[in-house]
């Protein structure tokens, strides 16, 4: 599909710098610590934990909507967000 002409409202590029949803409607950015929930296609396994290097925004293929993803350090691929949880840093 060409983008050339599509107005976005600068909507991608906001959601990169605010962060995006994961499972429990945590928000995270780029650098949080998320933790699998279940086993990834097959290449993630349950438990894992993993520093997000890379937050991706692109427009869902029907002209409505985006689709969100993250990209992990070391681990070829996009993967959707709702199958991980945020961790939080320990306080003390």
């Amino acid at each position: 599909m060409n983008d050339v002409g599509r107005q976005f409202g600068g909507v991608p590029e906001r959601w990169k710098e605010d962060g995006i949803f994961v499972h429990r409607r945590d928000r995270v950015k780029v650098g949080d610590e998320v933790e699998a929930i279940r086993t990834v296609l097959k290449v993630i396994e349950k438990g894992t934990r993993l520093r997000i290097s890379k937050i991706v925004v692109e427009p869902d293929d029907n002209d409505r909507g985006f689709k969100t993803g993250l990209e992990f350090e070391g681990i070829n691929g996009v993967f959707n967000p709702k199958r991980f949880i945020k961790i939080l840093p320990d306080l003390g």
